[in-house]
């Protein structure tokens, strides 16, 4: 079989497994908890981790990959500020295509993850590779286009954005641009939904577009206009002072009903409530595809493969059904 056709055909029946197994969860799931719950899955800041400050000049003079490594490292032991982990729920609704009008929720932190404590903190800009590690261990994703969109109109706390123009990779301009944000917010709850202070990183097809990208998207004037229209231009490894990640819960809700991002992104029908870009054939932020089939013919969680710079699946070992297809 051709490899384009090969992956089109991959990709049918990851959409048609999904599809089933979302419609079963929409009939058969018992009734979510309430929401707004905090995220106890991450760990207690310990009492002797590092303040932001101390963070900032360790990675000061580090380059990429050792200073991922201590953003990684800080936020996988739960250095974050305790306000980060009570969350808010977003409520979305959408007509799918069978003219059926659904309702979504989903929990999403109130503020750009950080490192640090409620003092001292920072908003810290990474890679959607380190964004990825993290979100995954706690039961986290990273939102869509849509998602960034619904999450600014929830917003209770709105700020213009303030864009620089210099260093704009240094860990110094980090820390500049996180002091321009705290200077608006005088006077400000601090576990507020707050928006309009980032460009978020992002999950969207568009990777598949060419290999080793980051998407990026908002950034969003009080207008409602974004500054930064979606975008893959840069290579994986570029962060800059404007770079957020918002981080959502992976378990949301459907009319009611519990299901997880990787379903309703990649539902046929559903994945309107969470994408505007059709079905998702990547639900990660750094754009691998993991999808594959156990000997059941059931779908499992698995790395088999990403985009190619064409966008096409490569070869490798996709899976296999049943013995009776």
């Amino acid at each position: 079989m051709p490899r384009s056709s090969f992956a089109r055909h991959v990709r049918r029946m990851v959409s048609t497994i999904l599809g089933l197994s979302a419609m079963v969860a929409l009939s058969s799931c018992a009734p979510a908890r309430s929401t707004g719950t905090a995220a106890t899955a991450i760990p207690d800041r310990a009492r002797a981790a590092r303040g932001a400050t101390s963070v900032l000049a360790r990675i000061d003079t580090l380059v990429r990959a050792p200073r991922e490594a201590v953003i990684q490292r800080e936020l996988l032991a739960g250095n974050i500020p305790s306000f980060l982990r009570t969350l808010h729920t977003v409520r979305d609704s959408a007509t799918t295509s069978d003219g059926r009008v659904h309702v979504i929720e989903y929990d999403v932190m109130p503020d750009y993850l950080a490192i640090g404590d409620d003092a001292d903190f920072v908003r810290m800009p990474m890679t959607p590779h380190t964004a990825q590690v993290f979100a995954e261990a706690y039961g986290y994703v990273l939102p869509t286009r849509r998602m960034v969109n619904a999450i600014w109109r929830a917003a209770t706390v709105k700020l213009e954005p303030q864009p620089l123009t210099e260093a704009r990779e240094a860990s110094g301009s980090f820390l500049q641009h996180h002091r321009l944000i705290e200077a608006q917010l005088v006077g400000a709850t601090r576990r507020a939904l707050i928006a309009g202070i980032k460009k978020d990183v992002v999950v969207s097809n568009r990777l598949l577009e060419r290999a080793n990208r980051v998407a990026i998207y908002g950034w969003h004037h009080q207008n409602g206009v974004p500054i930064q229209p979606l975008y893959v231009g840069h290579v994986d490894w570029y962060v800059d002072y404007s770079h957020g990640i918002r981080l959502v819960r992976r378990t949301m809700r459907v009319d009611g009903a519990p299901m997880s991002f990787e379903q309703i992104a990649t539902h046929p029908v559903l994945h309107v409530l969470v994408s505007d870009e059709g079905a998702l054939e990547t639900t990660r932020a750094d754009g691998e595809l993991r999808f594959g089939f156990t000997t059941g013919g059931e779908l499992r969680a698995g790395n088999y493969g990403r985009g190619t710079t064409g966008g096409e699946l490569r070869e490798g070992n996709y899976g296999r059904g049943t013995t009776g297809g």
